[in-house]
């Protein structure tokens, strides 16, 4: 983990039907690159008493001017670089996972409206948030089979994901329609959340990928 976040800890409390549990995790966080208008964190999430990784990230976040909503130069570019700490990750660590995958025609899908609570401050929906609406397009599905909100079963999904990957495309904001497919690989470990305009273009796709030996939600 890089030097100046090895000490940054966090709390975090668990708690389901099952049990209830507090866990201690170190979290450090650190920019790895920077571009004109871009610029790479990692994440890092280690236990605190052995040093095992429990987690990894890798996100580009690009600054954007408000009033015109598109990207913009970022100031100081050259002071930004002096304080990067290159990636620890492999530059390959999320090889594994495909490009967005092509789904099948017969497919359903399910239409929604962006909440202006799904936004940020730009009013579109942004790449943490697209997780979330896919998390519940998994369990809206799940609760339409069998009639009810299993907490179980949503427990034990999130304990058989070991790896999330999101593939923006474009922008959804508040007020706008939008259609979204779950599917599943047949052969592969992966669960997709594709969202699309009501136009068909598409705007995210977010991959889960389940651990070795897990069923599916």
């Amino acid at each position: 983990m890089a030097k100046q976040c090895r000490n940054s800890r966090q709390l975090v409390h668990s708690q389901h039907t099952k049990s209830q549990m507090a866990t201690e995790i170190a979290i450090g966080a650190w920019c790895s690159r920077v571009g004109k208008s871009s610029w790479d964190m990692n994440v890092s999430i280690e236990d605190p008493i052995n040093g095992k990784q429990l987690a990894k990230m890798v996100s580009t976040l690009v600054s954007v001017d408000e009033t015109l909503t598109k990207s913009k130069p970022l100031p100081n570019v050259d002071v930004i670089k002096s304080l990067t700490t290159p990636s620890e990750f492999p530059s390959d660590f999320m090889s594994d996972f495909p490009d967005s995958m092509s789904r099948p025609l017969d497919v359903p899908h399910r239409e929604g409206i962006v909440r202006l609570v799904d936004t940020d401050k730009l009013r579109h929906i942004n790449n943490c948030k697209y997780v979330f609406l896919a998390c519940e397009e998994l369990f809206l599905q799940r609760a339409n089979i069998i009639g009810r909100v299993d907490e179980d079963s949503v427990h034990d999904f999130f304990q058989s994901v070991d790896g999330v990957y999101v593939q923006y495309t474009g922008q959804l904001k508040a007020g706008e329609v939008y259609k979204s497919f779950v599917w599943r690989t047949k052969d592969l470990p992966y669960i997709q959340v594709d969202f699309e305009a009501v136009n068909n273009d598409p705007m995210c796709s977010v991959i889960f990928r389940i651990a070795q030996g897990q069923a599916h939600l």
